[in-house]
């Protein structure tokens, strides 16, 4: 504002100069002092005209003149309620769709954790070097969990941190109130977790420091919801026991409402102290006579810090890196024939708004659809400023009438963009409301069975912000152009209404043609890019998975939470099994550790007699511990050998199963039948060979991956999936197995219930959503750009009347018009695909990460978009044209 001011100032110097200069330079020609002054004011007259505008434009109106420019804009908006609905539904799709998905950036990646002071808060995580002897995770990189020795260190000699606690996600706990067992989502925690965040309990208090010791009285606190959907909201809950995996666990609080946990989207139910390991969480250590408080080789839970005033991440992360790396390396021997160990570096990450895991899945899906959802709005602008063009002929007299009675073109310019504001402004408020229905409805198609979101998406005054830009900024986009050139008219020709109006008439029909092909260039972007995203859909729905998708009936249980070990574990799984095989409709029935495509995976570190590892090399495989018949219920081919049978049990050998993708890499050109390796310090024998099948997901290459008989490993099984093989609908067998599970034991809460098919639907959901959400804009898109053409050529055969009566009465035929008009329309089609087909190249460049089996610059795909953008544009110019070619050359000149 300062250096526009200062700006006026100089023009108004440097006009006092010339206007001096050029008074005495007509002095000296003879003339006398006084005509010699108004010579040079008239000379300069346009200079100062121009300058007062200026100031008047970018100068703050007072109050009474903002009010009546209010006033009089409202009253035209009114007389005008054709055009004036017209416009503000669509203002409000695209400013709507622009903050239903802002809200959910804010919900997911902005909004701040509610704890005191989120921005002191920093999470520590694992980065390079890399040694192969440290864990990682399904991704190959070293995951974000720690041994608890290494926590200790680090929390009682650390000079950084006011305060420095752990946590571990426990995942599905089994939990038994008055009688009725139910999966909830609970977390283990060290006993500071609450006092370090700084929140306080709703009801009840936090968990005392000696309840963090070995030995220590089993109790929880409840998540807010979990209390008012669960015990009514009723301050008796304090002190109430219930049964946490078959362990008893005393209540003594209930969190703040507002916090739901690290992690958006992930609501935690249960909040326990660290001390119910054992009971919750049994296979955290993989040696049953290892205690996971004690190990260094153990990492399984997650940190969290505040720094202290002053102290920046690096250098805490300096200090903390001393304590860390001995913590670690303590007791750990280096393989024989490697070097010394090297752990993975440390690194603070600020955590102000906590865990990144929701973030890093949908921080580029939703940077995508900001892009569509900014493109559908540029293209609504457009659309509106064409609108306004048009308008703009009809509005010509009024405003050549209050040129001429000596109001400026600066005012005239402010007025007509505070109309355009206005109207965005309305649109704004419905799209609040259209945002509203929107982000409920994104979140309902973002939820999946196997993980459920809990996002709050209310909106806030960041959403509310956003919202009032984007409605300012879009009543000048959309109104700039239209206000610039409606009040650059001619006052006699205007006033006349003559055909002397016609060049400005022309340069308005230019300018909307120019808007026309800018749309068509913005739709072939989302056009190419929704049919990119449909073709990926399309290839991973029909992809060979590797099995037999069609009727079959998955379900999970969790028998450790109620309690069995050991041979009882198995045999309750046999029972199951069993049980459920036996039900009508049922063909066949087997069992697995993790369903496949569930989006989970195990892995181990495998060793072959006679192959030599790469350095560096990755030796992971995949891990299914199964029952018996799981190739036969799946349907997956065994190419060699035999399946594994009920034979294979705790006293047979060590057997098992492995697919052709292992076979070609530790026994490349020889028969693996009889060979031995050993996964996780166990010896065993390849029996059959079986073809590769989908593991973990879709879009993932087949991993070497082993089947081995669960009943032979029962260490580490938190859980087990039962898959059924149907002769009819799957999801009718539902109510049945329910039944069969409670019959067994009431206390084993079924999860995971859902057909095959169903879980890869649930798998790919990003991917659905992004073909509903870009094609669903692409729509819109070439619903407007066809308004669009519809307008621009429907006011350019008005403007032609008389024209294309002259050129019929002179001899044109009916065709020969109607050729004339299309080939107006497909030429500005033809221009915008032009300037879009490249633009829509780059956008296939950048989402490259989110394709599958389509190439970023598919011919076919860019070839669809253009049919169906030139087909649209066909129909929205057929009847201009037809109008045009009905037109009586008599009555076309009698108008004139």
């Amino acid at each position: 504002m300062r250096r526009r001011k200062r700006m006026l100032e100089d023009l108004d110097q440097a006009i006092r100069e010339h206007i001096d200069r050029e008074t005495q330079d007509n002095i000296a020609r003879g003339m006398p002092p006084e005509e010699a002054r108004y010579a040079a004011v008239r000379k300069f007259g346009n200079v100062t005209r121009v300058r007062e505008e200026t100031r008047e434009v970018w100068s703050f109106p007072r109050f009474e003149e903002l009010l009546q420019d209010i006033r009089y804009g409202l009253r035209l908006l009114r007389i005008s309620p054709g055009f004036t609905c017209v416009a503000i539904l669509t203002l409000a799709l695209g400013i709507g769709a622009n903050t239903a998905i802002y809200t959910l950036i804010d919900a997911v990646m902005l909004r701040m954790l509610p704890v005191k002071n989120p921005q002191e808060l920093v999470s520590l995580n694992l980065a390079g070097p890399l040694d192969t002897q440290f864990p990682r995770d399904v991704d190959g990189d070293f995951s974000t969990e720690f041994p608890y020795p290494a926590f200790v260190q680090m929390r009682e000699h650390n000079q950084v941190l006011s305060a420095l606690f752990a946590f571990k996600d426990t995942g599905r706990l089994s939990v038994l109130v008055n009688g009725n067992a139910e999966i909830v989502h609970g977390q283990l925690v060290t006993s500071n977790y609450f006092s370090a965040l700084g929140v306080r309990a709703a009801q009840g208090r936090d968990f005392a420091p000696d309840e963090d010791a070995a030995g220590a009285e089993s109790v929880a606190i409840v998540s807010y919801g979990y209390w008012q959907s669960h015990f009514g909201g009723e301050a008796s809950v304090l002190g109430r026991q219930i049964l946490v995996n078959g362990a008893p666990v005393t209540i003594i609080g209930v969190a703040a409402p507002e916090f739901f946990g690290l992690q958006a989207g992930s609501a935690v139910d249960l909040y326990m102290t660290m001390t119910m390991q054992p009971q919750i969480m049994p296979h955290v250590a993989e040696d049953p006579g290892t205690s996971a408080f004690a190990a260094t080789d153990v990492w399984w839970i997650q940190l969290m810090g505040r720094l202290k005033p002053g102290v920046t991440a690096e250098q805490a992360r300096a200090n903390l890196d001393v304590i860390y790396r001995p913590a670690v390396l303590q007791g750990l021997r280096p393989e024989a024939g490697s070097g010394p160990l090297i752990p993975p570096a440390l690194e603070l990450v600020p955590a102000g708004g906590g865990l990144s895991g929701l973030r890093n899945t949908f921080s580029k899906p939703l940077a995508i659809l900001m892009i569509v959802v900014g493109i559908v709005l540029l293209i609504a602008c457009v659309n509106m400023a064409n609108l306004l063009l048009v308008r703009s002929s009809a509005r010509a007299k009024e405003i050549a009438v209050r040129l001429s009675l000596g109001a400026s073109r600066g005012r005239l310019i402010r007025q007509l963009l505070l109309e355009s504001v206005l109207l965005s402004a309305f649109g704004g408020l419905l799209g609040l409301v259209f945002a509203y229905w929107g982000c409920n409805a994104l979140v309902a198609m973002m939820q999946h069975a196997n993980n459920p979101l809990s996002i709050d998406v209310h909106p806030d005054l960041n959403v509310l912000a956003f919202t009032a830009v984007a409605c300012i900024v879009t009543g000048i986009l959309f109104g700039l152009t239209p206000a610039l050139r409606a009040t650059r008219v001619e006052l006699t020709p205007a006033l006349k209404q003559t055909a002397a109006t016609l060049r400005t008439t022309r340069d308005k029909i230019y300018t909307t043609k120019t808007l026309v092909v800018a749309q068509v260039a913005f739709s072939v972007v989302l056009l190419f890019c929704a049919g990119l995203f449909v073709w990926t859909l399309m290839n991973l729905e029909t992809m060979n998975v590797g099995f037999s998708r069609d009727n079959l009936l998955l379900f999970g249980v969790s028998p450790n939470n109620g309690g069995y070990k050991g041979r009882r574990y198995a045999d309750l799984c046999r029972e199951i099994q069993s049980r459920v095989a036996q039900l009508p409709g049922v063909k066949s029935a087997t069992s697995s550790l993790i369903l496949l495509l569930s989006g989970n995976m195990w892995l181990g570190s495998i060793k072959v007699p006679g192959y030599s590892a790469r350095p560096n090399e990755n030796t992971s495989v995949s891990v299914l511990p199964v029952g018996d018949g799981f190739l036969s219920t799946m349907g997956i081919p065994l190419l060699q050998g035999r399946d594994l049978s009920p034979r294979d049990d705790e006293s047979a050998p060590k057997v098992a199963l492995v697919n052709e993708t292992l076979a070609r890499k530790y026994w490349p050109n020889e028969n693996p039948l009889g060979r031995h390796f050993t996964l996780r310090n166990v010896d065993m024998e390849v029996v059959g060979i079986v073809a590769d099948a989908k593991y973990t997901s879709l879009r993932r290459d087949i991993p070497p991956t082993v089947y081995y008989p669960y009943v032979q490993q029962m260490d580490s099984m938190p859980q087990m999936h039962f898959e059924m093989r149907t002769a009819g609908d799957a999801s009718a067998l539902i109510s049945s197995v329910r039944q069969v599970v409670a019959s067994i034991d009431n206390r084993l809460p079924l999860f995971d219930v859902r057909t095959q098919t169903q879980q890869i639907d649930d798998l790919l959901y990003q991917e659905r959503l992004f073909a509903k959400l870009v094609g669903f804009f692409a729509t819109l898109a070439l619903a407007l750009v066809c308004v669009g053409l519809y307008g621009v050529m429907s006011y350019s055969v008005a403007r032609r009347t008389s024209e294309i009566g002259i050129r019929m009465a002179l001899g044109a035929n009916r065709s020969n018009v109607l050729n004339m008009v299309l080939r107006g329309a497909f030429l500005q089609v033809g221009i915008g695909l032009c300037i879009g087909t490249p633009l829509a190249i780059l956008c296939g460049r950048y989402l490259a990460h989110q394709l599958y089996g389509v190439g970023r610059f598919d011919p076919l795909v860019l070839g669809g978009a253009t049919v169906v953008l030139s087909v649209c544009a066909l129909l929205a110019g057929f009847l201009p044209a037809h109008r045009a070619a009905s037109i009586e050359p008599v009555e076309a000149l009698r108008s004139e």
